[in-house]
């Protein structure tokens, strides 16, 4: 079992996790998917605060997601969520399409011409 495979087992006590790479028009789309017990709407408002815990018995520093949405703004990436209780949680991570535009967090990775398809020859 990998270790991205244990922290996965260790995020949800009841359910499945999915992740799934989408392509919506020119961006790259990667959505984090579970079917556990979901989140509280007055949670909902709060995960991304720093050292946010939804209870005092959850486990974790309360780091993690707000470390993830800082990755994703200084990378101009955008991330959301989306919960119902009983039913699941999606992250949603939308890794934009960047048009004349440099990449990373200090803007200075160029941008390589733009393939058509991803596999050569294939069309």
């Amino acid at each position: 079992m990998t270790q991205f495979q244990k922290s996965l087992d260790n995020r949800t006590e009841t359910g499945d996790i999915f992740l799934r790479l989408l392509n919506q028009g020119d961006d790259l789309v990667v959505l984090i998917e579970d079917t556990g017990v979901g989140i509280e709407p007055e949670d909902l408002a709060n995960i991304f605060l720093p050292f946010y815990r939804g209870t005092i018995s959850s486990p974790g520093s309360g780091l993690g997601l707000y470390i993830a949405m800082m990755v994703a703004y200084s990378h101009g990436l955008k991330l959301s969520v989306d919960s119902v209780v009983g039913k699941g949680t999606i992250f949603t991570i939308k890794f934009p399409y960047q048009v004349n535009n440099y990449y990373g967090v200090d803007a200075t990775i160029p941008k390589k011409s733009r393939l058509t398809h991803a596999l050569p020859g294939r069309h």
